[in-house]
C-alpha cells in the first residue's frame, strides 16, 4: 500500500506521556462501563450482572450470561480490533484517513462472510475464516490498484470507495437471494452488536494472543513506517514483509471483528485521530489506548442504542456513523489533499461526435427490442430480438409487453440518462472527473429520503416522491460542497461522499427492519430496480428531460469553467451562477433518477468518462453522448439482470455496480500509469 503521507503530526508533538495516561484512563473505565453496559435496560441491577459473572445466584443468571454479557464482550472486543486496525493501516500508509472500512476491507469481510452464511450454514461455525478471506481480497485489490494508480493518497482511497461500492452491491445481491432472512441480514451488514455470541467472542479471544504478540513484534518497525517508505528502508526497515505480515494483521482484526457484529462505521477511523489530537503520534505508544478507547466507544454506542430503542431498529453501527460521518468531515477539511487536479484519467477524443450520436441513436432501439424479446427463460436468441424488431415496426407488439417490458425498459433508458447528465454537470463544475453522483452520496441521500417518505406517510403520490428524492439529493450536495471547499479535490469530493453513503446505509438499514414483511421490498428498491416499472412511471420522468434545456444553456460556460474561475471572471462569465445552476441542475437530474429506480450506481460516474473518451472534453458533445450511454448502460444492467439468472431477478442497481466498479478500478489504474 501507498506511504504517501497526509498529515501526521510532526515528531515534535509524539509524547509517550499522553499515550501511557490515555491507556491507564481507558483500562481503568472499560471494565465499570462494561458493567454497567451488562445491566444497562434490563430488569436486573449491576449487582445481579457481577453475581452471574462470579457465579453466585441470581433470578436473571441464565439471561445475563448467556444474552447481555456476550453482547457485553462483543462490543468490547470489536471496538479494540476495529481501533487498532484503524491504527495498523493509518501506520502502513502514512495516512490519517486509512481505515479498515474507508479502505473496503470491513466491506470485503462482509460479504465474505454473507455468502458463507447464506450459501453454506455451516460457515456459522468458523464466521471468522470467510470474514477474513473476504476482507483480504478487498484489500488486495485495494492496493494493487492504488499502486498501478501511483500509489499516492488519493489513489488509495479512491480505490478503497469502488471496491466498498462493489461489495456493498454484491452482498446486497446475496441478501436478495434469501427473502425469509433478508430483513435481518441487512440489519446486520449495518452493524448491529446485539449479534454477538459466545462462540465468536470466543473464536476472537483466542486469536488476542498471537495478535497482540504480532503487533508488539512489528511495532518498532510501524513507528518507523510511517516516516515513508524509503526512510524506513533506510533504517533498516524491510519493508515489503512489513507491509505484507502488518496489513495481515490488520485484516484479520477487522474481519474477527466483522465476524461478532457486523460491519461498524468510522470507529476504526475515529479512535486513532481523537488520540492522536492528544499528541500520541507513534504506533507503538497509540496501540494500548486506541484498544481501550475503541472498546469502550462501541459499548457506549450500544448503550446508546439499548437506551433510545424501542423496536430493535437503533444499532450501534447506526450510532457509530452518526458520530464518525462529522469527524471524517472535519478529518477532509484539515488534513485531505486541498489541490484541484485530476487524477489522470484517460479522456482522449477517439470519434467524432455525430458518429458517437449516430451510434447511440442505433443502440437504443435495439436495446428495445432486446429487451421486448427478453422474458423469464433467459437470454434473447438473436432471431427474436429480429423478430421484435419486425414487431415495434408493424405495430403489432403483445399486450403484456406493451405493459410491462417495453416501460421498464424506457425507465431504465431514462433514469440512465437523468444520472449521466447529473454526472457530466458535476464534474465540469468541480473540474473533478471523479464527482458522480454516486460517489457524492447523492443518490444515497435521494434514496433515503424517498425510503423515509414512503414508510413515514404511507400511500404517497409520485410527484410527492420526486419532490422528495429531489430534496435529498440537494440536502447531500449542500453538505458535499461546504465540507469539501471550493478547491473540491478527489480526496475530498470522495471522502466526504463517504460520510454521507455510511450514514445513509445505516439509517436505510433501520428503514428495512422497519418495514417489517415490505424488507425485500425495500431493499430491492434501495439497490436500484426497475422491477414493475410501468407507464406511469415513464410518465412521471418525461418532465426531466426539461433539464437538457438549461443544461445545453450551460455547455458553453461550463467549457470556460474548466479554465479556472480566474479565466472565466476576465472573460465576462459569473463563476459563481453558473456554478449553482449546474448543480441545482445536477441535484434535479440526479433526484429524478432516484425517484423512479431508486439509487443506482456508477452510472453517473461511468457514462461521463466512456463519453469522454469518445468525444473529448467539450461540454455541448458531452451532453448528447453522455445521456445515450448512461441510459444504454442502464437498459443493459436490467436486461442481464433479468436474464441471466432467469426467473430470479438481479436489480439493475447491482448489475452496474458489479460492472461498473471494475471499469471505474481499471481506469484509475490505466490513468495513473498514462501519467
Amino acid at each position: 500500500m501507498t506511504t504517501a503521507g497526509a498529515g501526521f503530526p510532526t515528531a515534535a508533538r509524539c509524547a509517550v506521556a499522553p499515550g501511557v495516561w490515555a491507556a491507564v484512563l481507558g483500562a481503568v473505565l472499560l471494565p465499570l462501563a462494561a458493567l454497567g453496559h451488562a445491566g444497562l435496560e434490563a430488569p436486573w441491577s449491576p449487582a445481579d450482572v457481577w453475581a452471574a459473572v462470579a457465579g453466585g445466584e441470581s433470578p436473571f443468571g441464565p439471561l445475563i450470561r448467556e444474552v447481555r454479557l456476550p453482547r457485553t464482550a462483543a462490543a468490547c472486543l470489536a471496538g479494540a480490533m476495529l481501533a487498532l486496525s484503524g491504527v495498523v493501516f493509518q501506520a502502513l500508509t502514512g495516512n490519517v484517513l486509512a481505515a479498515p472500512g474507508v479502505l473496503g476491507v470491513t466491506t470485503g469481510a462482509n460479504v465474505g462472510l454473507v455468502a458463507a452464511l447464506l450459501l453454506w450454514p455451516g460457515a456459522a461455525l468458523v464466521p471468522a475464516l470467510p470474514a477474513f478471506l473476504g476482507g483480504l481480497a478487498a484489500a488486495a485489490i485495494t492496493a494493487g490498484v492504488a499502486r498501478a494508480a501511483g500509489g499516492g493518497p488519493t489513489q488509495l482511497i479512491l480505490a478503497g470507495i469502488a471496491v466498498s461500492l462493489a461489495g456493498t452491491a454484491l452482498s446486497t445481491a446475496l441478501a436478495l437471494f434469501d427473502t425469509e432472512r433478508v430483513a435481518g441480514v441487512f440489519v446486520w451488514s449495518a452493524g448491529d452488536v446485539a449479534q454477538g455470541s459466545w462462540h465468536a467472542v470466543a473464536v476472537a479471544a483466542a486469536a488476542l494472543a498471537p495478535l497482540g504478540l504480532g503487533l508488539a513484534a512489528l511495532a518498532r518497525s510501524l513507528d518507523r513506517m510511517r516516516l515513508g517508505a524509503t526512510e524506513a528502508a533506510a533504517l533498516g526497515v524491510a519493508v515489503t514483509p512489513v507491509r505484507l505480515g502488518a496489513g495481515a494483521l490488520a485484516v484479520l482484526m477487522a474481519a474477527l471483528a466483522v465476524s461478532m457484529v457486523g460491519p461498524i462505521a468510522f470507529l476504526g477511523l475515529v479512535v486513532p485521530n481523537a488520540l492522536r489530537a492528544l499528541g500520541i503520534a507513534r504506533p507503538a505508544a497509540l496501540a494500548p489506548p486506541a484498544a481501550a478507547w475503541g472498546a469502550l466507544l462501541l459499548l457506549g454506542a450500544d448503550a446508546v442504542s439499548l437506551a433510545l430503542d424501542a423496536g430493535a431498529t437503533f444499532s450501534a453501527g447506526l450510532v457509530t456513523a452518526l458520530i464518525g460521518a462529522p469527524v471524517l468531515v472535519a478529518l477532509v477539511a484539515r488534513r485531505a489533499p486541498a489541490e484541484g487536479r485530476g487524477t489522470g484519467l484517460p479522456g482522449r477524443r477517439r470519434s467524432p461526435p455525430p458518429v458517437a450520436i449516430a451510434a447511440g441513436a442505433v443502440g437504443v432501439p435495439l436495446l428495445l427490442a432486446a429487451s421486448v424479446a427478453t422474458g423469464a427463460t433467459g437470454p434473447p436468441a438473436l432471431d427474436s430480438v429480429l423478430a421484435a424488431v419486425g414487431a415495434l415496426d408493424a405495430g403489432q407488439v403483445p399486450a403484456h409487453v406493451l405493459d410491462q417490458r417495453l416501460p421498464r425498459t424506457t425507465v431504465a433508458l431514462l433514469a440512465g440518462a437523468f444520472l449521466a447528465l447529473a454526472g457530466v454537470l458535476l464534474q465540469g463544475v468541480v473540474r473533478n472527473p471523479l464527482a458522480g453522483p454516486e460517489v457524492l452520496g447523492l443518490t444515497q441521500g435521494a434514496g433515503l429520503a424517498v425510503v423515509a417518505a414512503v414508510l413515514l406517510l404511507p400511500g404517497t403520490g409520485r410527484e410527492a416522491l420526486q419532490l422528495a428524492a429531489v430534496a435529498g439529493a440537494a440536502a447531500a450536495l449542500i453538505v458535499v460542497t461546504l465540507a469539501a471547499g471550493r478547491a473540491s479535490a478527489p480526496v475530498r469530493l470522495a471522502l466526504v461522499g463517504v460520510a454521507i453513503s455510511g450514514v445513509a446505509a445505516s439509517l436505510a438499514a433501520v428503514a428495512v427492519h422497519a418495514a417489517g414483511l415490505r424488507g425485500a421490498e425495500v431493499l430491492t428498491w434501495l439497490a436500484g430496480s426497475t422491477y414493475a416499472r410501468g407507464w406511469p412511471a415513464v410518465a412521471s420522468a418525461l418532465p426531466g428531460l426539461a433539464l437538457w434545456l438549461p443544461a445545453a444553456l450551460l455547455a458553453r460556460r461550463l467549457d470556460v469553467l474548466r479554465l479556472g474561475d480566474a479565466h472565466a471572471g476576465a472573460l465576462g462569465m459569473r463563476a459563481g451562477t453558473t456554478r449553482r445552476t449546474a448543480l441545482a441542475t445536477a441535484a434535479l437530474a440526479a433526484g429524478a433518477a432516484v425517484a423512479i429506480v431508486g439509487p443506482v450506481a456508477f452510472v453517473g460516474l461511468v457514462a461521463p468518462h466512456a463519453a469522454r473518451l469518445l468525444v473529448g472534453g467539450r461540454h455541448g458533445p458531452l451532453l448528447a453522448v453522455a445521456p445515450l450511454l448512461g441510459g444504454g448502460l442502464l437498459a443493459v444492467a436490467d436486461l442481464v439482470g433479468r436474464s441471466v439468472l432467469a426467473p430470479t431477478e438481479v436489480p439493475a442497481g447491482v448489475v452496474t455496480a458489479l460492472l461498473g466498479a471494475p471499469y471505474f478500478l481499471g481506469l484509475l489504474a490505466l490513468g495513473g500509469r498514462r501519467a
